[in-house]
């Protein structure tokens, strides 16, 4: 199996993590976002008009001889997730189940369509609040490596 790219890579991630509800708008990389308007087009859902992103970004990458012939490659991914906190809605609620949803969307653990050998359970590392741009938003980090043995 070649060597898959980083794009390729957070591009498999993407489109798995855009199939659970309510994700709303996902990138593969992660935003650094200082102006009013564009913070806007890139993380508050045009529809609900209510913050709803996740970002995907790389956290490492391992390289391990396996023979004399063959490497494994480890990439470690962060899945980083926004939803704007509205009490008496209750987003609380619904952002745990979000957050369970991105879980099981890479369940069974497989190859990614093929692209890479395996990937391994989805890891929450933190539910918790955060600020972004202005806005108090439930937040969550998920942590998902990626398998690739590659043979010369």
């Amino acid at each position: 199996m070649p060597l898959a790219s980083y794009t390729q890579i957070a591009d498999a991630i993407a489109t798995r993590l855009a199939k659970v509800a309510n994700t709303g708008i996902i990138h593969t990389r992660q935003r650094n976002l200082i102006k009013p308007d564009v913070f806007k087009s890139a993380c508050v859902n045009p529809t609900t008009n209510i913050v709803s992103a996740w970002m995907i970004s790389r956290k490492a990458r391992r390289d391990t001889q396996s023979s004399n012939v063959s490497n494994t490659i480890q990439h470690d991914f962060y899945l980083r997730g926004y939803y704007g906190l509205e009490d008496a809605k209750e987003t609380e609620l619904l952002f745990n189940k979000i957050v369970d949803g991105v879980c099981e969307a890479f369940r069974p653990q497989g190859s990614l369509d093929g692209i890479i050998e395996l990937i391994e359970p989805v890891q929450v590392s933190d539910i918790d609040y955060r600020e972004l741009h202005g806005v108090l938003c439930h937040f969550a980090e998920c942590t998902i490596t990626v398998q690739e043995y590659i043979t010369s």
